[in-house]
């Protein structure tokens, strides 16, 4: 072989290998922020799990406290009916607060919750399978 060929060739080789570990090192880099965002979703989806455990066992306070209510009514200590309906709005808004969590954490594994009916639907659909509601479109994570 030639000088000169010997020389181009070991161009084109070290230029290929430049290039090749250059195709590696993107791909290393897509690899491991793909593997960031899975971990970044798994904690956020641990996340809102908690959240949600959080909310029910205020849910499950406030009602005991309402049954305690209702009780001290019935055995002849009435409680005032404003008192009562301000642990009965608080209840609601932590159910919405728990709805809007699950609705979150749903979305984060492909499921859109409806709105109207509380059913799953995949994320693809525009309509609920079970009512037929229009499913509110979700901002993509």
């Amino acid at each position: 072989m030639e000088k000169k060929n010997w020389k181009k060739t070991a161009e084109d080789i070290l230029d290929q290998t430049c290039r090749t570990a250059l195709d590696l090192g993107d791909a290393a880099g897509r690899g491991a922020k793909a593997a960031g965002k899975a971990a970044g979703g798994a904690a956020r989806y641990a996340k809102l799990k908690l959240e949600e455990a959080d909310l029910t066992a205020q849910v499950r306070r406030r009602l005991q406290r309402v049954g305690e209510m209702v009780y001290a009514t019935h055995t002849g200590d009435p409680t005032d009916s404003e008192a009562m309906e301000a642990v009965l709005r608080e209840i609601d808004g932590l159910r919405e607060t728990l709805r809007e969590k699950e609705r979150q954490r749903l979305g984060l594994r492909g499921i859109r919750a409806c709105g109207g009916c509380g059913a799953r639907n995949d994320r693809e659909n525009e309509y609920c399978t079970n009512c037929g509601q229009p499913l509110e479109r979700q901002a993509e994570e």
